[in-house]
């Protein structure tokens, strides 16, 4: 990726996201800064990146924390111009290298991908990541943090399901609710993968999941809440597991 024009940038929070949560990850971008490229270039990073990926055999790639974007906008336009340069390139390289949708997008809960992204991009992360455990301490323990996970994923399915194929994110299946997670995912009607350590599957489970080719069998339709529970607190019924 020689060539292109880049810099480290720093991180602006808008006042209300700086006030609204804390979160780790974005105390380490702010301290950290956004590696962007030249939003002229844009079309040429992904490029350099995709077609190197694509001639090795890769059939798709994964695009994380795209929202970041609008932190480091303000002397490219604004949010949209600098985003439209990013998603048109992005959309050409997907095109180009990936059959046209080769792509899992992450931490994507932004207009611009929205608006932008969904023109070349099918699939869609519905909830937050898979924690097998929770990094500030579960006073509830492992097993609520899961259902937390799955009723985030069904309720903004029910939304983002009407413009993208809804994602659940992976899950490890050596975890000790993977039989839970793996349910869910053969009937979320979307894609089945995992984040296993290596040496650390557990292809019993795993092969429940697929057929003996490794093909899925795929739902007709996302999973999605029942009606009796839409205006229910999930927060304090059972837990899952």
């Amino acid at each position: 990726m020689t060539g292109l024009d880049a810099e480290v940038t720093c991180a602006k929070l808008a006042a209300g996201l700086e006030k609204s949560m804390y979160d780790l990850a974005v105390v380490m971008i702010v301290k950290g800064g956004i590696g962007l490229v030249n939003p002229d270039q844009a079309a040429d990073l992904y490029e350099s990146m995709h077609s190197y990926l694509a001639d090795a055999g890769i059939s798709g790639v994964k695009v994380d924390v795209i929202h970041t974007l609008e932190y480091v906008s303000e002397d490219h336009g604004g949010r949209v111009q600098l985003a439209k340069r990013y998603y048109d390139g992005l959309s050409q390289s997907l095109k180009k290298n990936f059959g046209g949708s080769g792509l899992i997008a992450s931490m994507e809960h932004c207009n611009d991908f929205f608006f932008l992204a969904t023109k070349q991009i099918s699939i869609g992360r519905v909830g937050d990541y898979f924690w097998f455990e929770d990094p500030n301490g579960d006073p509830m323990g492992v097993c609520w943090l899961q259902g937390v996970h799955m009723i985030h994923c069904s309720y903004n399915s029910l939304w983002q399901g009407q413009f993208i194929q809804p994602d659940w994110d992976m899950f490890q299946s050596d975890h000790l609710c993977a039989e839970f997670h793996a349910g869910s995912k053969a009937i979320c009607g979307g894609p089945v993968y995992v984040g296993d350590k290596v040496r650390r599957h557990n292809f019993h489970l795993l092969r429940k999941l697929v057929l003996p080719d490794g093909t899925i069998l795929k739902c007709q339709h996302y999973a999605l809440p029942t009606r009796d529970c839409l205006f229910r607190t999930r927060y304090s019924m059972a837990r899952p597991c």
